[in-house]
């Protein structure tokens, strides 16, 4: 177990855990924090390349068997992009009291998709590994952000869990591989700051083809657009997307 006292924890932290579990624990969230300042159009850190990307922009890296997180903040100070939080891909996921802060991509749940849209879009850690199924559970969690802030391949299921929309966009961008269940919201509430007008913020678009996600029981704010979904850059989800509000 890797246990943080109280404090603020600076720098991109990446953990690779081969066998067994890692558990991290901090003592709060409002105590326990890892922060950086990292945005996808920050400077390359290579030669040839023009800017970090979503994919090393991260605050907190896991991949791997099992991971177990609770009790503390992970942030993405940065505004300049894409800025990851938390880039989780292990295999198997708890999180458990976490808060999760940023702007633009958030959480991110792996796999990838199986292609990338433009040269690089996938550098980093993950870009050439295969593309394994993970499953993740995030119960009494806070997630925080504007633009496809909860995004990726996973099987996820979310409980009781406070998901805050910082300014206008969409919540979550699935790209569901084929066969498998997606995202599944259940008992959480869906809040904004004030700086979010009624009907300014999507539920879900699809990053890909056949995006899944569901929601059940779920509570929303009126920030929450009436129609709920929309399509990746056009007005309707493609027909193959399988998103579902239920009461």
């Amino acid at each position: 177990m890797l246990t943080l006292s109280g404090g603020i924890f600076p720098g991109e932290r990446f953990y690779n855990t081969k066998d067994g579990c890692l558990r991290i624990q901090g003592s709060s969230m409002d105590r326990t924090i890892l922060t950086r300042c990292a945005g996808g159009f920050d400077p390359a850190p290579v030669p040839g390349e023009e800017k970090l990307g979503t994919f090393r922009s991260y605050t907190l890296g896991i991949i791997g068997k099992k991971v177990v997180l609770s009790d503390l903040t992970v942030e993405n100070t940065s505004t300049n992009g894409q800025a990851v939080a938390l880039l989780s891909a292990a295999e198997e996921v708890e999180v458990t009291r976490v808060h999760l802060v940023s702007h633009q991509d958030t959480l991110f749940l792996a796999p990838l998709p199986e292609k990338e849209r433009e040269q690089n879009g996938f550098r980093g850690p993950l870009e050439s590994g295969r593309r394994y199924p993970t499953h993740q559970v995030f119960r009494d969690c806070v997630i925080e952000g504007d633009v496809d802030f909860i995004f990726g391949g996973a099987d996820a299921l979310f409980e009781h869990c406070r998901i805050i929309s910082v300014r206008p966009g969409f919540v979550c961008a699935p790209c569901t591989p084929k066969g498998h269940p997606g995202f599944r919201f259940v008992d959480c509430r869906f809040e904004a700051k004030k700086n979010c007008p009624a009907g300014s913020v999507y539920l879900a678009r699809p990053w890909r083809d056949g995006a899944a996600a569901v929601f059940e029981h779920c509570t929303f704010g009126e920030h929450i657009h009436p129609k709920y979904f929309t399509g990746w850059r056009c007005e309707r989800p493609d027909p193959k997307t399988r998103f579902e509000v239920r009461s």
